[in-house]
């Protein structure tokens, strides 16, 4: 029996398969004896229920599923850009006209090494294969499809924590490749930290010229206000006020990939700006926790990829403090015996 409880209710939910069909239903009770009970009841219950999907009757397809997705529930979230380029992923590398109740690990792997082969990282396949068990997930749960029991787990990639900078002469080289609009907000985000998405929802109602801050929508749809360095702030006077978005970002990939060629920049993403500016506070002298408040990182745990920044300006500036020793000309290192 599969029994279990979901954060915020207090009851048990019953999770079971009947002729490949996986059903999820709240027990209504509160202890685990009453929704094992409860459970059995839900199973033969459904066993006595007649097949929803006749022979002549027509399934849903995974090109429907996704398109079902994207149109409910995929181009409401905030990164709504990546995940329609994650489904489009999905649907050209499985069959578009799989049966939704058919989908197996057997697609997803090959999916996978589909993706791997394009050259495609794994940050990027592992979104597309949550993508795909969301899809799978609201068939089963929203829409009553007959859908096969996958371990989703061992089908993503462990990601390695990414750290990747970059000097201010490299930095200088790609925004001098760049064309103005474009310029602009890489300029941002490297004066701030902010996030790609973060940067291009800017508007500017949310502008705050007088404290020198920005209220952005931020990971998790909060919002926060961001201090701004004054070359940010000169960003924001250079651009025109028109229309509500304070950036223009038409044709941002193709222009960045061009910049990158030019500049003689190798594997550096958008994001890496983000870590460029992190890496450039922590060289300048800023402690962990200054780091953590200016990314808005839930917690310092998240900023200590960037410990070993700091601790190498510490001892740089341990070796510049002033001696007030009267003998520190004439100290000889101790030899052990």
């Amino acid at each position: 029996m599969s029994v279990f409880t979901r954060k915020g209710s207090p009851y048990y939910y019953a999770e079971f398969i009947v002729r490949g069909r996986r059903v999820v239903r709240s027990t209504k009770a509160t202890s685990r004896r009453e929704a094992e009970a409860v459970e059995k009841s839900f199973r033969m219950e459904v066993a006595r229920e007649e097949p929803r999907l006749g022979s002549g009757e027509a399934k849903l397809t995974l090109d429907q599923a996704c398109g079902r997705y994207w149109a409910t529930h995929g181009k409401k979230l905030r990164d709504a850009r990546n995940v329609q380029r994650w489904l489009q992923y999905i649907i050209r590398h499985i069959e578009k006209t799989t049966p939704i109740s058919a989908l197996s690990v057997k697609h997803v792997t090959a999916m996978r090494t589909s993706l791997e082969t394009e050259g495609v990282g794994p940050i990027s396949l592992n979104r597309t294969v949550t993508t795909l068990q969301g899809v799978h997930n609201m068939a089963a749960k929203k829409w009553e499809e007959p859908v096969r029991v996958i371990d989703w787990r061992g089908l993503k990639t462990k990601e390695t924590g990414r750290t990747r900078a970059e000097t201010r002469e490299h930095a200088q080289a790609l925004l001098q490749a760049l064309p103005i609009h474009i310029r602009q907000v890489v300029l941002f985000i490297l004066t701030t930290g902010l996030r790609r998405e973060e940067a291009f929802q800017v508007v500017w109602p949310r502008v705050n010229f007088e404290n020198s801050s920005v209220n952005v929508r931020v990971k998790g749809g909060k919002d926060r206000d961001v201090l701004l360095s004054p070359e940010a702030l000169v960003v924001l006077h250079e651009r025109p006020r028109e229309g509500r978005y304070v950036f223009d970002t038409t044709n941002y990939r193709k222009h960045f990939e061009k910049a990158l060629s030019i500049a003689g920049i190798e594997d550096f993403t958008w994001h890496d700006l983000r870590h460029t500016f992190a890496t450039w506070m922590g060289q300048s002298g800023a402690p962990l926790e200054v780091i953590r408040d200016q990314l808005g990182h839930s917690s310092i745990a998240v900023t200590q990829k960037y410990r070993h920044v700091v601790q190498s300006e510490v001892r740089a500036a341990l070796q510049r403090i002033p001696t007030v020793s009267p003998i520190s000309g004439n100290v000889t290192p101790i030899k052990r015996a």
